[in-house]
């Protein structure tokens, strides 16, 4: 009788060879590797599974975009707030200038009118 064939089997999954007997001119018997069992139903992806999977993404995305919103409102708020603040302290520093400037000319005009006086006595 011909040789059986040897070769390593493929997964190791246990071997299922032909029953007839090789002496009945049944082909010879090959060793043939058992497929894994199919996936159970649960660990398939069902439509539904799906869709509630595609559900799930798009909802966290909106999360995420909504999230991204609120940081960007925060940013622009405090934004304002800076400018608002900065062009609070700038009024105030111009306002203080000018006080400063007109104390200034009006201690000059003063000078020069006692300087007058001065001039006139002498």
């Amino acid at each position: 009788p011909p040789a059986i064939h040897s070769a390593p089997p493929i997964t190791s999954a246990p071997l299922i060879t032909s029953a007839a007997p090789a002496s009945l001119g049944a082909p010879v018997p090959v060793e043939t590797p058992v497929r894994p069992p199919q996936a159970t139903r649960r660990g398939k992806s069902t439509t539904m599974q799906q869709t509630w999977a595609r559900l799930r993404e798009e909802q966290k995305y909106k999360s995420e975009l909504l999230e991204v919103e609120r940081i960007k409102a925060e940013n622009d708020r405090r934004r304002i707030e800076r400018e608002e603040k900065r062009d609070l302290y700038n009024f105030e520093v111009e306002t203080k200038r000018l006080k400063l400037e007109e104390d200034k000319n009006l201690l000059l005009k003063q000078i020069i009118e006692q300087n007058s006086k001065f001039q006139e006595k002498v």
